[in-house]
């Protein structure tokens, strides 16, 4: 989901210069090899980072259909998502492609086979206006429209005051990882990489 607490999820960056609030000379990660212990053999997992493109557009939908769109609290706690395994919110399909695919600011983990084990959905905060935005007002769902307006209520309160007036913000939209890679640190190389 767009802006799910922006304060804690977001990176000041200001034109022309790499600094972050976040991290200070963040090493530069190219490959990644991660050791699994079940069954005490030792198993070789590597995965790069890539940039997503709009071409990976349903290779990422159908990651996030799979291992966050249920689970996302947010989702959960409103039952968007209704129980049939191929259920969707459509809505919330195309709030992910419009706002996070085609930036060029987004990243996937894959594995050398080509198989995606993390994505993190990134964009460009735009200075958010008092006047409710067009694709809510649109919204056909009623339960995504108020997921939609908690976090434009976010997005307006998190600058209050023109703090952060001027600068561009990178923010962290979505960030999900396969429940089968899970805690081996994909997240948290995916988060750096976007440093």
């Amino acid at each position: 989901m767009e802006n799910v607490l922006p304060t804690a999820n977001s990176a000041l960056i200001d034109a022309g210069k790499s600094q972050t609030n976040f991290a200070k000379d963040v090493p530069k990660m190219i490959k990644y090899t991660l050791a699994d212990s079940a069954n005490n053999e030792r198993i070789e997992m590597d995965y790069h980072i890539q940039t997503i493109t709009k071409d990976d557009k349903f290779r990422i939908l159908k990651f996030l259909r799979r291992f966050f769109f249920r689970d996302e609290p947010l989702n959960h706690s409103i039952e968007l998502i209704p129980e049939s395994e191929d259920s969707t919110c459509l809505e919330l399909e195309e709030y992910c492609s419009m706002s996070s695919l085609e930036n060029n600011l987004s990243l996937m983990a894959v594995t050398t086979s080509g198989a995606i084990v993390g994505v993190i959905l990134n964009g460009k905060m735009d200075p958010p206006s008092d006047e409710e935005p067009e694709y809510i007002t649109t919204c056909e769902n009623p339960k995504f429209k108020k997921i939609l307006r908690l976090l434009n209520y976010v997005d307006r309160n998190v600058n209050r005051g023109g703090k952060f007036r001027g600068l561009n913000i990178l923010e962290v939209r979505i960030i999900s990882v396969d429940s089968n890679w899970r805690g081996k640190g994909i997240a948290k190389a995916l988060v750096e990489k976007s440093l």
